[in-house]
């Protein structure tokens, strides 16, 4: 950046730094899951599915988080943790 005036100017360096805006939805890479049968009497802990999704925003604008909604198991027989993996709870 140069600012002058009619004698006399001077010169001070910038970095811009461009962010990454929040502008991309994340997506699921399979929208269709098929899974095994699932016997009443599985362990808890076992898994059951993993889902996988990506969002093309980078650093936490990408983060993806998943989660079961409560009125899709209202009983709270399942659970998914960080890495998409659906377990019997």
């Amino acid at each position: 950046i140069t600012v002058e005036d009619l004698d006399f100017s001077s010169v001070a360096v910038c970095l811009i730094e461009v962010e990454d805006s929040n502008d991309h939805s994340p997506a699921f890479l399979s929208q269709f899951i098929q899974t095994n049968p699932i016997f009443e009497d599985v362990s808890v802990g076992t898994t059951v599915a993993t889902v996988k999704a990506t969002d093309k925003d980078s650093d936490l604008n990408g983060k993806i988080t998943y989660s079961i909604k409560s009125d899709s198991d209202p009983m709270r027989q399942f659970v998914v943790d960080q890495f998409g993996h659906v377990v019997v709870a």
